[in-house]
């Protein structure tokens, strides 16, 4: 997504740059392997609830511009 650079695009540039957020915010779920207390404890905010909510929203928002993108396609 970054790296087109075609007149159309078929995913819109931010969504790049949103899937790169997306990534960070599930990365903090990682610590919960070795953390049982705190904010990166397995049940707790940072590694449970965040990435949770960033999933969530990272299927509606990949749904919703790819349902986009395959209306902008061309028919053959």
């Amino acid at each position: 997504m970054l790296l087109d650079r075609s007149e159309r695009p078929l995913f819109p540039r931010w969504l790049g740059y949103f899937d790169l957020g997306m990534a960070a915010i599930f990365a903090a779920g990682g610590p919960a392997l070795f953390v049982k207390r705190g904010p990166f404890g397995w049940d707790e905010a940072l590694a449970f609830w965040m990435v949770l909510i960033g999933f969530a929203l990272w299927v509606a928002v990949t749904f919703l511009m790819m349902l986009r993108a395959i209306g902008s396609e061309p028919e053959w």
